[in-house]
């Protein structure tokens, strides 16, 4: 029965709406599985204060000496701001334009592997091909394609290669484990992880297209120094990147271009639902295993899934150990929701369309803390927020927090928040 209740969940988001909620006090190791979205966020930061992060993340130029303005020795920008803007290089160029006018040697570009995917350049973000990419990046020319003909027999995807293993719909059988449903109802396809193989369902045998990942965005970033090298009339001979720290002179000056904290990070995660950030983070403490079918930090795979019991539980475990966090979270002031004294509620919110979710936490004297986790599948926006919104409101009047003025509060969440 869990499994044909998984197997609803999967294929059919854009046909039935489903709307389901999952508090603590249910069981929730059996129930379905579902597409976190942004939700899975929350155990990234739950992992994330588990490793020894630094304070700050700082992106550094170390300055060579110029006589008469023109450096021999190279300059090195280290990489290590995921917050660094376009305005943060031209100000730091601006800076040295009025005693550098030519660098001889090359500039060096230090990047750590794990900061593959910080380009350094955008605070707004657009995403696709199951990565998080800044602003400013062509997706079109920068996301790689895969045709699936009946011929290809296998498929690189997430850095590792798959088998394809193809089969008609009607001997379809879902896995043992959760796996993707392509939103096609002609076309079923799953990762199985454990065999590396890309399981496709279809009848009419035909060739489809896979977006599958990205290309190294670090040419970007070199156009965006060079923009700025011209804007501020610098000459330059190159300029490289490195995964290996240059030699630095002791002829140096340090100058930080950028810098942000640990808690300016975070709130940018639970706050503004950042996924540059995210996944910045994510790389930056190893790509951990957030779950077994969790492929990124950001939630913009659709081969995420996951199920309640385990968002609910890394929430509590998360502000059982750091309490703060919450004040990085949405809460009720941020819907000008007018609850009773003592009585707060925190929430996260995560949207992969046809999904909407929400995990929150309500705060109340006298009661157990009420862990949640709302998601609905719709194939119209408005209406998942519809549901969604009332089921907040049971809950609430379950813990009896309603009023008018938090009925009207919360039908003003943006649907985009959601």
């Amino acid at each position: 029965m869990t499994l044909f209740c998984t197997y609803l969940l999967l294929i059919l988001p854009a046909i039935f709406a489903q709307t389901r909620v999952f508090t603590n006090t249910e069981e929730l190791s059996s129930a379905p599985w579902i597409s976190p979205a942004s939700l899975i966020k929350i155990i990234l930061v739950e992992k994330a204060l588990k490793h020894p992060l630094p304070e700050r993340f700082e992106t550094k130029a170390y300055l060579p000496v110029c006589p008469n303005k023109i450096c021999k020795e190279p300059l090195i920008i280290t990489l290590n701001d995921p917050e660094l803007s376009t305005p943060s290089i031209n100000a730091f160029f601006s800076s040295i334009s009025q005693t550098i006018t030519e660098f001889k040697a090359p500039i060096y570009i230090h990047y750590k592997p794990m900061n593959t995917l910080q380009t350094g350049v955008f605070h707004e973000e657009r995403y696709e091909c199951f990565s998080a990419l800044p602003t400013g990046i062509d997706l079109d020319k920068n996301c790689i394609w895969q045709t699936i003909s009946p011929s290809t027999k296998t498929i690189a995807l997430y850095d590792s290669v798959f088998t394809i293993k193809r089969s008609s719909l009607n001997q379809c059988r879902h896995q043992n484990e959760p796996s993707d449903f392509i939103q096609d109802l002609n076309l079923r396809a799953w990762i199985n992880q454990h065999q590396k193989t890309f399981e496709i369902c279809h009848d009419d045998n035909r060739s489809f297209k896979v977006k599958s990942h990205v290309k190294n965005p670090m040419q970007h970033f070199k156009q965006v120094i060079m923009n700025a090298l011209h804007a501020h009339h610098i000459n330059h001979q190159s300029i490289t990147f490195t995964q290996r720290p240059a030699h630095i002179s002791k002829n140096t000056t340090l100058k930080v271009i950028s810098s942000t904290s640990k808690q300016q990070l975070l709130r940018a995660i639970l706050q503004k639902s950042d996924n540059f950030i995210a996944q910045f983070l994510f790389q930056s403490i190893g790509a951990p295993k957030l779950g077994p079918y969790i492929f990124d930090g950001s939630g913009l795979s659709r081969y995420n899934l996951i199920q309640p019991h385990t968002l609910n539980q890394g929430l509590k475990s998360l502000i059982k150990t750091h309490p703060w966090v919450k004040d990085l979270m949405l809460s009720e002031k941020d819907l000008n929701l007018k609850l009773p004294k003592d009585t707060h509620l925190y929430y996260k919110t995560g949207t992969l369309f046809p999904i909407k979710n929400i995990l929150g936490l309500i705060e109340q004297p006298n009661h157990p803390d009420l862990f949640f986790t709302l998601s609905c599948s719709w194939p119209d926006p408005k209406d998942c927020q519809s549901s969604l919104l009332d089921e907040i409101q049971k809950l609430m009047t379950k813990h009896d927090l309603t009023s008018q003025e938090n009925a009207k509060a919360l039908s003003q969440i943006p649907s985009a928040a959601i």
